[in-house]
């Protein structure tokens, strides 16, 4: 069998993206860049989609620009809460955490549980401790802390909103939830998500990024990470829509990714990446801009922002 090429999509959200600084657009392009070429690292060496995942959301989960790890947005409180999922599509094996205050990179506590678990997904206290555990690196509440996300939250509370997707509320300097989706040698998918959730949310609030099925999807022959109105997102099933779409209606990746995002989900907004096994690709979205990276092996990273 011959081996397949290298596949990576890494996406940075979807939304209401407002004019941009020329400086923090370069911080965007950079770091979406360094999250592609670090899951292409893994692959070129051999290693597993799953481990390709990882890779690119760690790097997004560290930049402040991405609302997920260092950037996360603010709850209702003034706290800090992150969400993450991971799946192998070739296993099948899951692995999520919600609600979590102190763990680096979310998606690192994602990946043990997948790995170290009996259950799929743990939240909390109980998710902080089984990722310490298990080696998971910490961070203080002063590193998630960035003056652009707690502008946004004293905007939203004093307009007296309900929580909103991180684009939409002023100043509409920072880009959102990040995914990533990977094809690798042996042909086998993952994919993954990664979140701080929504500006003004009430503590507690579980996302559809630790949520398989919902935010996130992978088998053996599609995988998706999406972005967007994550409680429509939840209610829908809308990961899981795409890939029954392809396996039960005979639906191109493409075909099933529009559906979802153009029909199903019209009156929320929403953005999908996916990949399947032949290395096809899609990025649609609803929205006026999604941030959005593919890189196949061999090739250069291509990053695109709106429409």
């Amino acid at each position: 069998m011959t081996a397949s090429k290298g596949v990576v999509v890494v996406h940075g959200g979807c939304g209401i993206i407002g004019a941009m600084t020329t400086e923090r657009e370069h911080e965007c392009r950079t770091a979406l860049i360094s999250s592609a070429n670090a899951a292409m690292l893994e692959l070129s060496a051999g290693r597993s989609a799953l481990r390709a995942v990882v890779s690119a959301i760690k790097v997004l989960e560290d930049s402040p620009q991405f609302n997920a790890g260092k950037g996360s947005v603010f709850t209702r409180e003034g706290t800090n809460e992150m969400d993450a999922g991971l799946m192998d599509g070739f296993s099948g094996a899951v692995g999520g955490v919600s609600t979590i205050t102190m763990i680096r990179n979310p998606i690192c506590a994602a990946e043990c549980v997948l790995k170290n678990s009996v259950h799929s997904l743990i939240c909390g206290v109980g998710a902080e401790k089984f990722a310490v555990n298990n080696g998971c690196v910490t961070a203080t509440r002063d590193y998630f802390f960035t003056k652009h996300r707690y502008d946004q939250l004293k905007s939203v509370l004093k307009r007296g909103d309900i929580a909103q997707l991180d684009h939409n509320v002023p100043p509409k300097s920072a880009t959102g939830t990040v995914g990533a989706v990977a094809l690798d040698h042996d042909g086998h998918l993952a994919s993954g998500s990664s979140t701080g959730g929504l500006t003004a949310k009430e503590a507690g609030r579980v996302s559809d990024s630790s949520i398989v099925g919902a935010g996130f999807y992978a088998d053996r022959e599609i995988a998706v990470s999406g972005t967007g109105s994550g409680d429509e997102f939840i209610r829908i099933s809308a990961a899981k829509q795409i890939a029954d779409l392809v396996r039960y209606s005979g639906k191109s990746l493409s075909e099933a990714c529009d559906e979802v995002v153009f029909v199903e989900l019209r009156q929320a907004m929403a953005g999908f990446i996916g990949v399947d096994r032949k290395g096809n690709v899609a990025m649609p979205f609803n929205t006026p801009g999604m941030f959005r990276v593919l890189l196949r092996e061999g090739y250069t990273p291509v990053v695109n922002i709106f429409k």
